[in-house]
């Protein structure tokens, strides 16, 4: 999440039959802090309410008796009294994947655990948003869903309208279809893609970045030469591009504060400014 250090991410690809199936993203939080914060490395938050309940890790007894394991990712939904009637707190919060590339895949598919625990009568519910071209259509959700009952549940959803594309993913604890007292509970998220034609071993170089927070310039070693490096926001927006030869500096002193997502061609990693 915001807090934690650089993303170092290295993808083994292995060409075991003409049809492979690869996993492209896998998120099930950890079981404890250090694999928590691996978990978590790459992923953004951005709480749009201001209310202090945004998406965040618990572990917590309560949700393990839903279904889940290890620790979870939450997002806190409350209401408030005001004038003798009941009124649900506004409730925007967005929890985003770092970039997915589907190029080059013959399908894809997403799959996740998701679940309530609700403190009262009411309901949770969410958008799933697939980013693409860098634009959030939150009035177009790929998926709705609302969750009147506690407990947990797997969701399935088709990637393959994406192939050949670089995604972002976005769940939104979105107020309207929220009232009552509860939490949506988040775990166990898996991108699998399938190659028809195979590939062979694929190592991706691991990304060093320093001063990591920083707040005017971060250094990336390890680069190739003309390498395209690409920073984004936690909406999937693009805010910085710079062709990079060899160690390079970047400049992000004029970004607002927050956690952002730099991708390359040899690796992934996440850059906080403070």
């Amino acid at each position: 999440m915001k807090h934690y250090h650089i993303a170092l991410l290295s993808l083994f690809f292995f060409n075991h039959a003409v049809k492979a199936q690869m996993i492209l993203l896998s998120n099930d939080f950890g079981t404890d802090l250090a694999s928590m914060q691996a978990a978590t490395a790459g992923w953004g938050v951005a709480e749009l309410d201001g209310n202090g309940y945004g998406w965040r890790p618990y572990l917590s007894s309560d949700f393990h008796e839903l279904g889940f394991t290890g620790i979870v990712d939450a997002s806190a939904s409350f209401k408030f009294e005001e004038d003798g009637t009941t009124a649900p707190l506004a409730t925007m919060n967005l929890l985003g994947s770092p970039l997915i590339n589907l190029s080059g895949y013959s399908s894809a598919q997403l799959t996740y655990k998701i679940g309530a625990l609700l403190l009262d009568e009411g309901q949770m519910g969410y958008h799933l948003l697939v980013v693409e071209d860098d634009f959030v259509d939150f009035a177009n959700p790929n998926f709705v869903e609302s969750i009147t009952s506690e407990g947990s549940h797997d969701v399935t959803f088709d990637l393959t309208p994406f192939v050949g594309k670089t995604i972002n993913l976005m769940w939104y604890h979105y107020s309207l279809l929220n009232y009552g007292n509860g939490y949506l509970i988040l775990d166990d998220i898996v991108v699998t893609a399938i190659n028809t034609a195979g590939v062979k071993e694929i190592l991706t170089p691991k990304l060093s970045l320093y001063p990591n927070p920083a707040s005017d310039k971060v250094t990336i070693v390890g680069l190739a030469e003309s390498t395209v490096v690409s920073l984004y926001n936690v909406s999937g927006q693009k805010v910085l591009e710079v062709v990079a030869n060899g160690d390079t500096q970047i400049d992000i002193s004029n970004l607002a504060k927050g956690m952002y997502h730099l991708n390359t061609a040899e690796g992934s990693a996440k850059v906080i400014k403070k």
